[in-house]
């Protein structure tokens, strides 16, 4: 459950387990109770106590994350899924999945950095956020496409007619320029 979780990334192995943990008891709780998860405990609130690990109730209650109406009512759980994480073997601890990004290469790396300085240059000049112009989703799009003619930009799905028909002629130079 930790995969989505929000700030779960930078928990090592043990918090992670911890989080799991404190993840699937707020969710047997939350449906015990029919509520939703954030009614339970707050996500932010989550992190915190996995971070942490109070391993007995005094040791909760010295952290203030929480409330102690929240103490009283989920206090004994948490302590206890606390617990079963600190008894995971090294071994079997969970890991963040990193994501590697592609490989890209030279010279579309190459194509995204100009079309990225002109971009910014031209969002400058326009006053506007550069993301109007082209989002860096859209450059990278282009630089490995690589459009040689603004027929061929303009058969682009990703791009919208008003921005070939404002910035073609500056993308479809750059690209040719930088090769």
């Amino acid at each position: 459950m930790f995969v989505g979780f929000k700030g779960a990334g930078k928990l090592g192995p043990r918090g992670l387990a911890a989080l799991e943990e404190l993840l699937q008891m707020r969710q047997k709780i939350a449906q015990q109770q029919n509520k939703p998860l954030f009614r339970i405990i707050l996500n932010k609130s989550l992190l915190e106590l996995a971070e942490k690990r109070p391993s007995n109730l005094n040791k909760l209650r010295k952290t203030e994350i929480l409330g102690p109406k929240q103490i009283d009512r989920y206090g004994k759980n948490i302590v206890a899924a606390v617990t079963r994480a600190l008894q995971v073997p090294a071994k079997n601890l969970p890991r963040y999945p990193r994501k590697t990004a592609p490989m890209v290469p030279a010279i579309v790396a190459k194509r995204v950095k100009e079309l990225r300085i002109w971009r910014d240059r031209m969002a400058q000049q326009l006053k506007v956020d550069p993301a109007i112009i082209c989002t860096k989703a859209l450059i990278s799009s282009i630089a490995v496409q690589k459009p040689a003619t603004m027929s061929s930009l303009s058969k682009m799905k990703e791009l919208k007619a008003w921005q070939v028909k404002e910035f073609g002629r500056d993308i479809i130079n750059i690209l040719n320029t930088v090769g």
